[in-house]
């Protein structure tokens, strides 16, 4: 009786413990996710990652005009206003401002109060000392003291008037938490360009009158700590966990270098990187179709345009219009960019501050493109409604022959490139090949027609007409300017170029310096109108759609028309893991190790029969 007792307590042991010890295996694993979607309580240290195509080109707050080094340094530092991305119309809000600044009678003279308590990544305060040295190292980095013999970057653009004069002419401290700037002439979007991350503030404790190179640190702040910049491979940042509005969601955050636009998708699509810009069109159903992912579109509220560059100096106005009228502007939009832009129907985008679409921009009419070619005595006597005149022609003795210049490291430019030789043989124009690579800038002086695109600096029509139509646009050194002048437009149209009406350039510099909205609409209305509908200075191409991809545990991400990143809004929840089978909780580990005892002791005492052994 007392060995079936023992049998007993034993056999319950083993049967308890090992019950206890399966069940709590089976609960652990009720964790692990059959979908990746799944969300988990408990933070984790799996990083956000931002695939993109380059990282930055410069980690020096005030040379920074590409995105790709805006997107990384947006993270890290603050400017004294910035964009309420929100509101479509992108309206100028405080950041390290506490609240809008403030004119003096001549418009010339800004005093700013400063928020208080906010500290950098370095632990220093933000204070007006601050902001004095940010734009006293601005003055010297961008040679406005005439004392920096070194490298100047090409953002001084941004803060000078077109005469060249610097905008700003000295930053004053009233005390230690307000300031003043005096500028050298009224400059009408002025606290737009305190948005742009050249303004970002900088800290004295850390910066000082020297290049800030790739391998050097950044300090700001911003949401996230910059940690460090692998070259080729990745920016790493974390959140600060002082941060003035509260810690960032994403603990951990990296831009991943993935240079091949079909890899840098694909990563997407299985999960190593968690968000895309500027998708590839061709991967865009697919995006669709996965229920892990968000695809932002917005439509026509974009601001990259796309166009076709004529050299002013080279190709009259006639040429022009007839080269404008005989473009297939559907064919672009619809089979090369697969329906994922829509038609620039001005100098700006629609999203652009006082852009004007209701314009007469020309459209696909070789019936028209045909008369104004014999309107210079070109086809006489052809039919205008056929092509085989028209292109015989063009393939026997042309009425005139343009080069077109192109990235071939880009598909769309060269696409363009052969549209355009199949549409101006319709008019009897041919386009040779003077194709350049990324490497290499195609000299000015034998340029004729180029695609090439833009995206403004801040939410101004300046960010774009005073780059692109100034009249030093025709020694400028980049690609992307057209090379046009206002004075000689109004020439060739046989208008008086003296009359600000009829002069791009007299219009700009006035629009600058007004500060009634009202009056710089009127300004600017007729800018688009005199470069549309009388100059045809360029070929009006197309603006991308604004497209963003994320996984869906990313929410709160706000799309920015200027395509500016920013991650502090977002929520993060991070991706739960396929926890372990192994691991056992203590206390059913106790019963188990027991019951294992227990079980091996009555085995061993039965299989040997223990009793007998000791009675012999």
């Amino acid at each position: 009786m007392k060995k079936d007792i023992n049998k007993l307590f034993f056999l319950i042991a083993i049967i308890l413990s090992l019950s206890i010890g399966f069940l709590n295996f089976e609960r652990d694993n009720d964790h692990t996710l059959n979908s990746n979607l799944k969300t988990s309580a408990a933070p984790t240290t799996i990083p956000f990652i931002y695939g993109t195509r380059y990282l930055p080109f410069s980690i020096d707050p005030q040379d920074c005009l590409d995105l790709y080094s805006h997107d990384v340094l947006n993270q890290i530092m603050e400017t004294l206003f910035t964009y309420d991305f929100s509101d479509p119309n992108l309206p100028v809000i405080p950041l390290l401002a506490s609240s809008y600044g403030t004119w003096d009678i001549t418009e010339t003279e800004y005093t700013l109060d400063l928020r208080t308590g906010i500290t950098f990544h370095d632990g220093s305060f933000f204070d007006a000392d601050d902001v004095i040295f940010t734009f006293n190292r601005m003055a010297w980095l961008y040679n406005f003291t005439g004392l920096n013999s070194g490298y100047v970057p090409d953002a001084y653009r941004l803060y000078v008037f077109p005469n060249g004069t610097p905008i700003i002419k000295e930053v004053i401290k009233l005390d230690s938490n307000t300031i003043k700037f005096v500028l050298n002439d009224v400059f009408a979007p002025f606290e737009d360009l305190l948005c742009h991350i050249t303004s970002s503030i900088l800290t004295d404790t850390y910066y000082s009158y020297s290049y800030v190179e790739l391998s050097d640190d950044v300090v700001g702040t911003g949401p996230f700590v910059f940690d460090n910049y692998q070259e080729r491979k990745e920016v790493n940042m974390h959140a600060f966990n002082d941060y003035w509005r509260g810690k960032a969601s994403i603990d951990e955050l990296v831009v991943k270098d993935i240079r091949d636009d079909n890899a840098r998708n694909n990563e997407l699509l299985t999960g190593t990187i968690h968000f895309l810009k500027d998708p590839l069109w061709s991967m865009l159903d697919t995006f669709k179709a996965n229920p892990n992912l968000n695809v932002l579109d917005e439509g026509e509220n974009g601001t990259r345009i796309s166009y076709l560059g004529m050299n002013n100096r080279q190709i009259n106005v006639t040429f022009r219009e007839a080269i404008s009228y005989a473009i297939n502007y559907s064919f672009i939009i619809d089979e090369l960019t697969n329906g994922n832009s829509v038609r620039l129907k001005s100098a700006l985008p629609m999203t652009l501050k006082y852009a004007n679409w209701s314009l007469d921009v020309p459209i696909l009419n070789l019936t028209r493109a045909r008369l104004v070619m014999q309107s210079m005595g070109y086809g006489a006597g052809f039919n205008i409604y056929n092509d085989t005149e028209w292109v015989n022609q063009w393939y026997t003795s042309p009425f005139a022959t343009f080069n077109c210049t192109y990235n071939i490291a880009k598909d769309l430019p060269e696409d363009i490139f052969n549209l355009l030789i199949n549409n101006l043989a319709k008019i009897g124009i041919r386009v040779t090949d003077s194709y350049y690579t990324p490497y290499y800038l195609f000299p000015k002086n034998r340029l004729r027609l180029f695609w090439t695109g833009w995206t403004p600096y801040y939410n101004d029509p300046s960010c774009i007409l005073s780059f692109l139509f100034t009249n030093r646009s025709v020694d400028d050194k980049y690609d992307w300017v057209v090379q046009y002048n206002g004075w000689l437009a109004a020439i060739e149209a046989e208008d008086d170029p003296r009359d600000i009406n009829n002069n791009v350039q007299l219009l700009m510099e006035a629009a600058l310096i007004e500060k009634d909205s009202a009056k710089r609409e009127r300004m600017y209305d007729k800018i688009q109108g005199l470069l549309v509908e009388r100059d045809y200075a360029v070929a009006w191409g197309i603006v991308d759609k604004l497209i963003h991809v994320h996984h869906i545990n990313l929410t709160g991400f706000q799309q920015s028309a200027l395509r500016w990143i920013y991650f502090y809004p977002c929520q993060w929840t991070l991706y739960d893991h396929v926890k372990p089978k192994t691991k056992i909780p203590g206390f059913p580990l106790i019963f188990f190790i027991w019951g294992t005892i227990l079980g091996l002791l009555y085995i061993f005492k039965n299989i040997f029969n223990v009793d007998e052994f000791e009675r012999t």
